[in-house]
């Protein structure tokens, strides 16, 4: 648990002022935390690398005026008015077709009051916790930094444009349909290309906080530059190998480029498995980063299912936090870990389930 002191009084929340939360060290203690970087104007960035925490201990050990984006949070979205405290998330115990990206969320939240809550004093007070910096998470951190640029009636159609194509393609999962040879398409491979390169190289998997942290930079540096309208464009990267393996209704692909999943879609494919290898190199001794998906839950692949498969085949508990698993259309292996599962074996798994499992034939009863 935080230890007192590290709980903000309400005199200097009454002062406006923005009291330190205590210690990195604490917070690295409690909630895991290897990096601050403070915002001005009221807002800091915490980053907890590849963590994930249960709301329940978000809420008793994060300090006053925290907000949890895009999974750090182990469950759906969540608020404590007391703290307050506010989780944005769109991965667990959600219809992820039917719930906004954490972007989506947080833009809804900041034009219907957000900031009322989380300001005192007069003065914003915006503790964002984050434990990667993908696209969903970078936009969202935007959003909160330039909160005055897009609250109440407040409105600009450059940041409508991108929020809206960042909610769409996240909560699919990057399946839909946007045509790869478009501007706006190419204008967001460049905004987001430094994350993608990261996770390409592999790199990613074994960032330290400040790195992540430069890499929400970075992209926030090239969101202002876009909706200024001085952003550039780029050529999607769509590179895939496969069929590495397949079965009955769905396809392993290996990505190779930093937009493949949106040309694996194109090509056909409904349901897939997606993998990189963490560290480029001999495949045997590899960890992997694997993908689960499909274009929506009206196709058949049970992806809710497969997650407890493959975290039986690794030996891993359902008590864990860093496992397999995600939303109704979208998930992947264990955040933290990777797998060691070889892609040959997870074909095996999923073909097995699949064989074992069989569909009873829908009976249509007449009502006379």
């Amino acid at each position: 648990m935080v230890e007192p002191h590290m709980m903000p009084s309400q005199e200097n929340r009454i002062n406006g002022e923005l009291p330190r939360p205590g210690a990195e060290s604490q917070l690295h203690e409690a909630l895991g935390v290897t990096y601050h970087r403070d915002f001005k104007d009221g807002v800091e960035l915490f980053v907890t690398p590849r963590r994930v925490i249960r709301w329940d201990d978000f809420e008793a050990r994060a300090p006053e005026f925290s907000v949890a984006l895009d999974g750090i949070v182990f469950g759906p979205p969540e608020f404590d008015p007391s703290g307050p405290r506010v989780n944005f998330n769109h991965h667990e115990g959600v219809d992820r077709l039917a719930t906004g990206s954490t972007t989506e969320q947080v833009l809804i939240a900041l034009k219907m009051g957000l900031m009322d809550t989380f300001s005192a004093g007069g003065a914003p007070h915006l503790r964002i916790f984050v434990n990667d910096a993908d696209q969903d998470v970078c936009t969202a951190v935007w959003l909160l930094k330039n909160h005055t640029r897009v609250s109440a009636e407040k409105s600009e159609w450059r940041i409508n444009r991108l929020v809206r194509n960042v909610d769409l393609l996240d909560r699919t999962a990057g399946a839909f349909p946007i045509d790869p040879e478009s501007e706006f398409a190419q204008e967001l491979a460049w905004i987001y290309r430094p994350y993608n390169e990261a996770r390409r190289s592999g790199r990613l998997f074994s960032m330290d906080g400040k790195e992540l942290a430069d890499i929400i930079d970075v992209v926030g540096e090239r969101i202002d530059r876009h909706i200024d309208g001085h952003g550039e464009r780029i050529k999607l990267d769509t590179e895939f190998n496969g069929p590495e393996g397949e079965g009955d209704g769905w396809t392993l692909v290996e990505e190779v480029g930093y937009d493949a999943r949106a040309a694996v879609y194109h090509s056909g494919v409904k349901a897939f498995i997606a993998f990189r290898e963490q560290s480029p190199g001999d495949k045997k001794a590899g960890v992997f980063r694997y993908s689960i998906g499909k274009i929506s839950p009206f196709i058949s692949f049970p992806i809710s299912d497969l997650y407890d498969e493959l975290n039986r085949a690794e030996g891993i508990s359902h008590d864990s936090l860093d496992r397999w698993g995600g939303s109704d259309i979208i998930g992947g292996s264990p955040r933290a870990r990777g797998s060691t599962l070889e892609p040959t074996e997870v074909e095996r798994i999923i073909n097995n389930y699949l064989a074992s499992t069989t569909s009873l034939p829908s009976t249509f009863v007449r009502a006379d």
